[in-house]
């Protein structure tokens, strides 16, 4: 999700159990060095992510064989091709984040998760957000999970002849399934999380330090980046 609106993140007065001040103070140091390194590195005000983490003209990333089975805006459902005889079920819906590429789980061959997946015979359904903008400010976690992830499993049953799907959930995309799960539990066999951030009431979670207003300043990041 994103948007441009201009907020000011809250954060405890005290701080978290288990964090004392040279702990936040590490964490101010290292994003504050982080974030000058990324403006003076880019001198641009909106970088193009991809260019800029990844030369695509030398490194060829994403090579599994697949077929684009669904299209919605910038989404789009990735059928990756049987490379066994016999296919599992039901079908596996891969929800990555919603930030990060999912090129991640599929890099190079022998270095993929994907690959792995689908030579186990895993028939693998991934959704590929893509980049995100500024017509992403309009939608809210219920567009993603009343709606564009319902209408990827559907595609997926379909195509799979079953009534339900497993889901591996990625970062985000982790907290994501999960809600889906909750809210379509006839839909769901197996629901399976990879550094998925679940519980935030956590003071002492890693999200949670990085996120307290002392630590992290979100006009700046809204500033430099305008889609957060």
């Amino acid at each position: 999700m994103a948007t441009t609106k201009k907020r000011k993140s809250s954060g405890a007065e005290a701080s978290p159990a288990g964090a004392g001040p040279g702990f936040a103070d590490s964490v101010v140091r290292f994003y504050s060095g982080l974030f000058q390194e990324w403006r003076r590195a880019t001198s641009f005000k909106s970088p193009d992510l991809d260019s800029f983490f990844l030369n695509k003209d030398r490194v060829e990333v994403g090579l599994t064989p697949h077929d684009v089975v669904y299209e919605e805006g910038k989404l789009r459902l990735l059928h990756y091709r049987a490379q066994s005889k016999k296919v599992l079920r039901p079908p596996l819906l891969v929800v990555y984040a919603l930030v990060n590429r999912p090129y991640i789980l599929d890099l190079r061959p022998g270095r993929s998760v994907i690959e792995a997946l689908v030579k186990g015979g895993v028939d693998v359904y991934l959704i590929d957000w893509g980049a995100p903008d500024l017509a992403d400010r309009y939608l809210d976690l219920d567009d993603y999970v009343s709606g564009l992830i319902p209408r990827c499993a559907e595609r997926a049953m379909k195509r799979a002849g079953t009534d339900k799907v497993s889901m591996l959930g990625y970062c985000m995309g982790g907290t994501l399934s999960t809600m889906f799960a909750a809210t379509h539990p006839g839909w769901v066999k197996n629901l399976i999380l990879m550094a998925a951030p679940i519980d935030f009431h956590v003071r002492e979670g890693l999200l949670n330090l990085w996120s307290d207003a002392r630590n992290y300043d979100v006009d700046q990041l809204v500033d430099a980046y305008g889609n957060v």
